[in-house]
Formats: C-alpha cells, sequence, structure tokens
C-alpha cells in the first residue's frame, strides 16, 4: 500500500540523487516503520529513467546533452506532458510503501505529483560553483570530467532546466546543499533528516 510520494526538484548536482537515496535508507532503517510484521518498503525512481531506456535502446551515449535533447525533441511528437505521464505510469505501478522520485523539473510534473496523495515536494539548492565542481568530481555521465565552465552555464540554460527555479520555489521544504567535504556532507544529511522527521514521518504515522 503505498502512503507517500516524494519528488525531489534541484539543479544539476544539487544533491538530489543523494536526497533520494538517503531517504529511502532512513525509511527501510527506522524500527518504528512497520506494517503489520513487515518493515515498510521504498521505491525509488528519476524523471530521467525512461530517458534512459530510450538511448540504450537506440544505442547513444548517456551524456546531459542527449538527455536535454531527447525530451525537448519528444514533445512536438508525444505531447507537452509525455515525461510526466511516463513517470506518472512508472510510480503507478510501483507498490511500496513510500516511492521517492527525483528529477522534476517541468510544469506537468507537479500536478502529476500531486495526483498521488498524500504527497510532497523537497527542493534542493546548490550554489552553481559547487555543483560544477561536482560534476567533474564525480564524472557521472560521459563528457563531465572534461567539462567546461561555460559549457556547463549553457545546459544550465538548456529548455529542460528553465522551470526548475520556479517548481522550486512552490515546494513543501526546502534544503540547501553547500557540501565541499566530509563534514559539510555530514550537514546536508542532518538537514535531510530534520526533513524526514518534521515532513515525512507525519504522514506515516496515521497508517502506524
Amino acid at each position: 500500500m503505498k502512503l507517500v510520494t516524494i519528488g525531489i526538484v534541484g539543479r544539476i548536482k544539487s544533491g538530489k540523487g543523494t536526497a533520494r537515496d538517503y531517504l529511502a535508507e532512513r525509511v527501510r532503517n527506522f524500527p518504528w516503520y512497520l506494517v503489520g510484521n513487515e518493515r515498510f518498503t521504498v521505491g525509488t525512481h528519476s524523471f530521467s529513467d525512461p530517458l534512459t531506456d530510450i538511448l540504450e535502446a537506440a544505442g547513444q551515449e548517456k551524456t546531459r546533452s542527449n538527455y536535454q535533447r531527447l525530451v525537448t525533441h519528444l514533445k512536438p511528437l508525444f505531447g507537452e506532458k509525455w515525461l510526466s505521464c511516463a513517470v506518472q505510469q512508472r510510480l503507478g505501478h510501483d507498490t511500496s510503501s513510500v516511492v521517492i522520485v527525483d528529477g522534476v523539473r517541468w510544469e506537468s510534473d507537479v500536478p502529476m505529483l500531486r495526483s498521488f496523495n498524500p504527497s510532497c515536494l523537497l527542493c534542493i539548492d546548490s550554489p552553481a560553483e559547487e555543483r560544477y565542481k561536482r560534476i567533474k568530481a564525480q564524472n557521472e555521465k560521459r563528457g563531465d570530467l572534461t567539462k567546461t565552465w561555460e559549457k556547463f552555464l549553457e545546459e544550465e540554460r538548456a529548455l529542460s532546466e528553465m522551470t526548475i527555479e520556479m517548481i522550486g520555489r512552490n515546494a513543501d521544504y526546502t534544503i540547501t546543499n553547500n557540501r565541499t567535504d566530509e563534514t559539510s556532507l555530514q550537514e546536508f544529511m542532518a538537514k535531510l533528516d530534520e526533513f524526514f522527521l518534521d515532513v515525512v514521518k507525519p504522514l506515516l504515522q496515521p497508517q502506524q
């Protein structure tokens, strides 16, 4: 039984994936999160998942530019809400107690998220300079290691990134991620703990 759906919005390398995975572990590991004699289950998703499937099927490189081009080029074919609808299908089929999806970025993503009741929207904010450092350090997608500051700013201005700030301003909860080392990473985790206890826990308690 799905008890809550959590959406996460934020710019490139703001810490969305880290937040998703950490919150999932918090739910799994808390002993008082029980349904009968079983712990709550958690499903994790990303708005990039359908795009990844297409790029892999087409044998294309999984670069940030390819992700951004793909989503915008398919809109004229399948409509403005095509990615929101694709993710909605995945979330709807997930029977986990708690479902977490990162990468909210289009206006149509928000009403889709809100169609799951209860739901909450978390915004992760982080300075551009720190996010650029993370891109090069983590080298997650092809081309990240050699990415220039100018290319990073160009990707920040892509159509797929333009509504993130507006959506973030209307989030239920905002966390600033300024992490630069292990100490500041722990500070980020502490902020996620506050969100977990202040927002997620009350949504789950009625079902205990």
